[in-house]
């Protein structure tokens, strides 16, 4: 596989923008409709409105949504709903990245359906590279407190979920794990620590995003 993606698997509010932009900076596409900066991102998303919205699409057919802090219904990918999420799928994935040999893919659903996506990668003949952003929890549950007025215990159940099914879905994909306060601290030596481990040399010199 010749193409690659940076798949940012993290529960919201833990950094994981922050890391899709570090990766654009190194050289990795982003997607073509970005979702708009809001007040608690000021600076940007860095990731797709449209894969966005189809994610919530897929999480509303199977009775679930972004703040479901429960098991994905396994069986939902046995039912017939599936053929047509995964030829949608494939045309946004198109649409937002067309031929780019390096992208980053970054959406918090996708840690909740990561086995939907790992299939539409391999389809597209596209090797997942996973990045999963760890941040405490309580910090997590804070944020999520401050920008929906989520009770924190509530919150704590969807971080919980989050990482379980991120570190799960992903066992079989070549991966880093990091934390926010990594990036914070010592940025370099995590784009230097994903290089090694992705076997890939960024396209942008580190050296110069800090600049």
């Amino acid at each position: 596989m010749h193409r690659k993606t940076i798949m940012v698997l993290g529960m919201h509010r833990s950094g994981t923008s922050a890391v899709a932009r570090m990766l654009n900076l190194l050289g990795s596409d982003l997607p073509r409709t970005l979702m708009p900066e809001a007040p608690s991102n000021p600076k940007g998303h860095w990731e797709s409105n449209a894969i966005m919205e189809l994610n919530d699409a897929i999480l509303r057919s199977g009775g679930s949504s972004w703040h479901d802090w429960q098991q994905f219904n396994p069986t939902w990918y046995e039912s017939p709903v599936v053929s047509d999420f995964m030829q949608r799928a494939s045309i946004v994935l198109h649409e937002e990245y067309g031929t780019s040999h390096l992208f980053v893919l970054k959406d918090p659903r996708n840690c909740r359906l990561i086995r939907f996506w790992l299939d539409v990668l391999k389809d597209a003949d596209v090797q997942p590279l996973v990045v999963i952003p760890l941040r405490n929890p309580l910090e997590v549950a804070d944020s999520l407190e401050a920008r929906d007025g989520m009770h924190r215990d509530f919150a704590l159940l969807l971080w919980l979920r989050h990482v379980l099914d991120a570190e799960y879905g992903s066992r079989k994909c070549c991966r880093v794990f990091l934390t926010y306060d990594n990036v914070l601290e010592d940025w370099a030596e995590v784009v230097e620590r994903m290089q090694s481990t992705f076997g890939i040399t960024w396209p942008r010199c580190p050296a110069n995003i800090a600049r």
